[in-house]
């Protein structure tokens, strides 16, 4: 037995991760069980680690003590089979980042004039800066550059550009964490006189962001902090010899906004920096690099009114890239967006804030004499379509659209027999691609924000669809960073800016709930180990607020009711619910405090809490937050169910105490009656943003599969297909998304794409948790056929099922070093170990 898929804190060969406890993971291949295993690690010669030959099954071990910093470790595991066989040694590598000790450098700033802080888009752009360094090196046999920002950065080493990180050094709570990238510069690194270029742009420390567009979240500076390293020894820093300017070709570069290129303008106008001092105390390695990948040629349209356009087919995140001859001094303006509109012409106004619309996404380049070959350098946007503009006589065939995202890869792969739903797949697959650039995102264009609602509902169906958990832990990381003193966070991680509510349950319950889930994902406590303080003082947090209550109508309740009515404060409750009016919604909120929402999230918070104390031997704290809970549970089903029967015409008020163990297993089932009732009564979904994702697993859970089919398979607006029917090929924030081609703000949410994740657990039947792989799929005969695959932490998960012959025939693949619990209908539930195994049932009723 071998193993593969070799990962250094989940990430494959990761550069620059921070020099503390490592974790190490692999895949069992080639046998059935593994019986044991070692890992060692080296370093420059030096055994760092050796585990000795471990008797255990774990695929995952923990490292008891820090990695070095600065270093290239090799480390390497061998397994042992269930006939105590010895496999073949695997080898990979990860390099450590530097600490805080370690850097030398100075902070420094390229700009003299102090900058204004101006808080929103209506203020003046500033253009971007360069700085440089010339610097003497010996010959090197390793090189290695450190290099963060405030603000984005691209270096240049003796002219040639160091790749390996888009728009470093990513996003982050500044003033708490920013990431320090490590690059290896071995083979730009010459002996003798050397020339580090660094160039700086606004970024997500300055620049605008969020629904409002305010800048300067973090700071009115731009600033470059980086030191090279030849052969072990420093040779250069950022001090005050290096030299700045800002009349270099690139000039504004905004991410929501325009970024402007002249490529006949060199660089001039050097000055000295401003220095500001050494303070690396702040930084931490580096997680997943944003990447170039898909690339998408254009196809070049005149719309009815004249104008041209790039239709690259599909709608994602990123940046166009052209390449091109000019005779010099012609001008290229583009403007970058999601949708045309009902008359088929080039439209952005729907996705902007119409009191702040400035989201313009605009591009604007000056061609040089010759080849002109060009990407945005520091920004990103959403798009399908761009408006160009030029006296240049193009055909489309010059430009490209490239896709950017965190370097993760696909993890699931579903196919049926109907088409729709392949392509719904499809959408929801690039709704997460375009969402997570560096962070969970709320949309690509107008926000570009870390909304913690958006991917409290979607984290589940993300460690499904993609590897993805290092992006959702750096995420968490960035949220516990922004936790007050009282235990309160934040809604939005990284912070933005925007007056966001903060506390806001649904939102900040990400807080637990990601943790807890990938707990249980990847049977692995580590990322609940390190923020589980953190989350016992948020969730002390919502206790205490839960005790003061505020609605002049609840305090006359049992005071055992009112300690745990969750009624204070403002929350955005079940947003974009089909049927809900903003205005109204807003009202709402004002008036009852979206109580019943709040109460269910405090029960369930502390549910979670409970757990995760449990887990991690904190039982004085499991016990606080169990009663706690049960408190909570009493409170909701005292106020908002009568003996815990449920009367409402909201789907979202039957489906949130269903998942969240609000009620008995008997009252569960009539309220699942009472749900697929409504549903049969209104013909449509109406759940919003924090129930849709649960809306068709408990109508499975509770007998109503052909209800959940039904909702998967309409195309009556609201639905999921109705959008396909549209010709998406993301999926909308808005049911209204783009009704009958009149576009209505964001094309490219993730939140209701949560129905892959159904697609992957319920219709495929593919559910991996604490280590178990359960099979349970959900035929129906509308779809015909299904194939599900999940490539999970454990090895490939196959599924798949077909109708055929007055049968259904199930073919089910077991990863090595796995037992699945099969649950077939009309078969006893049964165990598999590893390999390929069919099944054959007897098909009973139409959709059975």
């Amino acid at each position: 037995m071998d193993a593969v898929s070799l990962k250094t804190n989940r990430m494959k060969s990761p550069v620059g991760i921070d020099p503390g406890k490592v974790s190490f993971s692999w895949i069992p291949e080639g046998g059935k069980y593994q019986t044991g295993f070692r890992i060692e690690a080296f370093c420059c010669g030096e055994k760092l680690l050796d585990t000795g030959k471990m008797i255990s099954g774990k695929t995952c071990f923990r490292s008891e003590y820090g990695m070095p910093s600065r270093s290239l470790v090799e480390w390497t595991v061998t397994l042992w089979d269930e006939e105590d066989r010895e496999g073949e040694t695997a080898v990979s590598f990860f390099e450590t980042g530097p600490g805080a000790g370690d850097i030398s450098a100075l902070w420094i700033e390229p700009e003299l004039e102090k900058r204004s802080a101006y808080v929103t888009a209506k203020d003046p752009l500033y253009r971007a800066s360069y700085l440089r360094k010339t610097f003497i090196s010996v010959k090197p046999e390793t090189a290695r550059l450190y290099i963060t920002a405030h603000g984005v950065y691209d270096a240049y080493v003796n002219g040639c550009h160091v790749d390996g990180y888009f728009m470093g050094p990513g996003a982050g709570q500044y003033d708490k964490r920013i990431q320090i990238q490590t690059y290896d510069v071995t083979e730009l690194i010459r002996e003798g006189e050397n020339e580090i270029l660094v160039s700086l742009g606004e970024g997500w420390y300055r620049g605008s962001l969020g629904w409002p567009m305010k800048r300067n979240t973090f700071g009115t500076q731009l600033g470059l902090l980086c030191q090279i390293e030849v052969n072990g020894e420093t040779c250069a820093v950022t001090d005050g010899s290096w030299q700045a300017s800002q009349n270099g070709p690139l000039g504004f570069n905004d991410m929501m906004r325009l970024e402007s290129y002249d490529a006949n303008r060199q660089i001039e106008d050097w000055h000295e920096v401003r220095v500001i001092g050494q303070d690396p105390g702040n930084i931490v390695g580096s997680g997943l690099p944003i990447a170039a990948h898909e690339r998408f040629p254009a196809r070049l349209i005149t719309t009815p009114n004249g104008e041209k356009v790039l239709d690259f087919g599909q709608n994602f995140a990123g940046y166009v890239e052209f390449d091109l001859e000019a005779a010099g001094g012609e001008t290229i303006r583009m403007q970058c967006g999601e949708v045309l509109n009902e008359h088929g012409n080039f439209q952005v106004s729907h996705n902007m804030n119409p009191e702040m619309p400035y989201a313009d996404q605009k591009l604007e380049y000056i061609c040089k004499p010759g080849r002109n070959h060009h990407h945005q350098l520091k920004c990103y946007y959403g798009f399908q379509y761009v408006k160009i503009e030029t006296d240049l006589e193009i055909t489309g065939e010059e430009f490209t659209g490239v896709a950017v995202y965190s370097d993760m890869e696909q993890t699931s792969f579903f196919e049926c027999g109907n088409r729709k739903v392949n392509k719904l797949f499809e959408n929801c697959m690039w709704s997460m691609k375009s969402n997570f650039v560096d962070i969970p995102t709320d949309c690509p264009t107008r926000e570009k924000s870390g909304f913690g609602g958006d991917i409290q509902v979607f984290s589940e169906t993300a460690l499904y669809l993609m590897d993805s958990v290092p992006v959702l832990e750096r995420w968490l990381r960035e949220l516990a960073a922004t936790q007050f003193e009282n235990g309160c966070v934040k809604e939005i991680a990284p912070e933005t800016g925007y007056e966001a509510v903060d506390g806001c349950a649904g939102w900040c319950d990400a807080f637990e709930i990601i943790p807890w889930r990938i707990m249980h994902h990847l049977n692995d406590t580590g990322i609940a180990e390190e923020l589980y303080p953190k989350i016992a003082k948020w969730i002390k947090f919502c206790l205490g607020r839960a005790r003061n209550c505020w609605r002049q109508e609840n305090r006359n309740l049992p005071p055992e009711i009112q300690m745990y009515l969750h009624d204070s404060s403002w929350h955005w409750g079940e947003w974009k619910e089909p049927g809900t009016e903003s205005e109204d919604y807003y009202e709402e909120g004002i008036r009852t405090g979206h109580a019943e929402l709040a109460t269910a999230y405090l029960a369930y918070g502390c549910a979670i809490t409970a757990e995760l104390a449990e887990k991690l031997g904190e039982t004085e704290d499991a016990a606080y937050f169990r009663d706690a809970s049960e408190k909570a549970r009493a409170a909701y089903r005292y106020v908002f169910t009568e003996n815990g029967r449920i009367n409402s015409g909201r789907q979202c008020r039957y489906v949130r105490p269903i998942y969240m163990d609000l009620l008995d297993e008997k009252e569960k089932k009539q309220a699942a009656d009472s749900l697929a009732s409504l549903i049969s009564k209104q013909g449509r979904i109406g759940t919003g943003l924090l129930t849709t994702q649960e809306l068709c697993k408990v109508l499975c859970d509770y007998g109503h599969k052909d209800t959940a089919y039904g909702l998967l398979l309409s195309e009556k607006w609201p639905s999921w297909l109705y959008e396909v029917d549209m010709g998406a090929n993301t999926v909308w924030e808005d049911w209204r998304g783009n009704r009958d081609h009149h576009p209505f703000y964001s094309q490219n949410h993730y939140m209701y794409a949560t129905i892959a994740g159904w697609l992957i657990m319920y219709s495929a039947g593919i559910r991996v948790s604490d280590g178990v792989i359960t099979i349970r799929p959900y035929p129906d005969k509308r779809l015909g056929f299904v194939k599900g695959v999940f490539d999970s932490h454990m090895g490939r998960i196959e599924s798949s099922w077909i109708y055929e012959d007055g049968s259904i025939r199930y073919d089910i693949t077991v990863p090595a070093n796995c037992r699945a619990i099969i649950k077939l209908e009309g078969l006893p539930e049964q165990e598999a170990g590893p390999g390929s195994h069919t099944f054959v049932v007897r098909t009973v009723g139409q959709n059975n």
